[in-house]
């Protein structure tokens, strides 16, 4: 049952991503919801997330709908 809750979620993910997309989210938007992520506190699934997205960008990597829709 967890195997299908987790498919959901990255499915519902992607979906949210993508329509964060076509809104036309400028790079600083992106960072401002990093940025917001990395002052939760260092425990948190949010801070984790905003490490994860900042270091892909950090590396040149483009955020896929599925990472945007993590954030």
């Amino acid at each position: 049952m967890g195997g299908g809750s987790a498919v959901m979620s990255a499915s519902g993910a992607a979906r949210l991503g993508a329509d964060l997309g076509k809104q036309n989210l400028t790079d600083a938007d992106i960072q401002a919801f990093i940025q917001e992520g990395l002052a939760a506190p260092e425990n948190s699934r949010a801070h984790y997330l905003a490490q994860q997205m900042q270091q892909k960008i950090d590396s040149g990597e483009k955020l896929s709908d599925y990472d945007l829709g993590r954030l």
